[in-house]
Formats: C-alpha cells, structure tokens, sequence
C-alpha cells in the first residue's frame, strides 16, 4: 500500500501491550525518516518527492483508554464483543479516569465560570480574512481563478 508521496506503516492488534510498543518503535523510526527527508532537502535532495511516512493504526474502538485503566481490573475491551457498552470507559466503571483526563487540559483556566472561552482564547481566533471560512485557499465557494 502506498498513498500520494507517503508510506505507510500499519499497526494493528487488540492486545494493548504488544500495540504499544508496536506503536512506539513506528513512531520512533518515522521521526528518523522526517529527520533524514529534512536533512536531504537541506543538503540540496535530488530534486525527487520524498515518502512521507503515514502511520495507520488499526485498534478495537476504546482500547486506548481500558489498555490502561480497563484491563487490569477485569474491565474494558472485550475481544468479540459488539456495541459500545463493552468498550466505554464510563459504563465499564472508569468515570475517574475520564475526568482526570479532561481536567489535565485545565479548563478552569480556559473557560469562565458561565462556560464561555476565556478572552485568550477568544482573541487568538483569527478575524477576517484571516478566518477558514473567509480565506480563498480553504473555502471552496470562493473560486481560486476565473474560470470562464
């Protein structure tokens, strides 16, 4: 398998540990690779376009976060199992681990006490034609060039 200018890697399983370190050592080597296509265009390349790597990961729907807080207390991923209630965090008894992960993004100091984003964060939206919607590259209602 080879997409436009990448080349993927895949990592698939259903057993937590072996994705993992599967995982890291893609992850590892595909850095390796970006660091040497960098270094290749740096040096002047030979003026062909270079395989990006792509990492596909192919894992069972929640075994993210039961891999580490499901499994080793009987709950989790159950291979073969169907519909989400087998899976989710919060209906397999982990509703902590899920709020301890929100709370690492400190919402406190992201949000004001209505729910609303912070000023910060209201000002680093960009205005006018600096908005997705407003910049000719991203919008597609907005022709690039005359095509008549």
């Amino acid at each position: 398998m080879r997409g436009d200018s990448s080349a993927p890697r895949i990592v698939a399983g259903d057993d937590p540990a072996a994705v993992h370190q599967r995982f890291a050592a893609v992850l590892d080597d595909s850095m390796e690779r970006i660091a040497g296509i960098q270094q290749a265009a740096r040096d002047g390349g030979d003026g062909r376009r270079p395989a990006w790597p792509m990492v596909v990961l192919r894992t069972p729907r929640g075994l993210d976060l039961s891999a580490h807080h499901g499994r080793a207390a009987g709950r989790g991923y159950i291979p073969g199992s169907s519909g989400a209630a087998a899976r989710s965090p919060i209906r397999r008894g982990a509703p902590a681990v899920l709020e301890q992960w929100l709370r690492s993004y400190r919402p406190e100091e992201l949000f004001d006490d209505d729910g609303r984003p912070v000023a910060a964060i209201r000002d680093a939206a960009p205005t006018g034609d600096r908005r997705m919607s407003a910049n000719p590259a991203t919008n597609g209602g907005i022709p690039l060039r005359d095509n008549t």
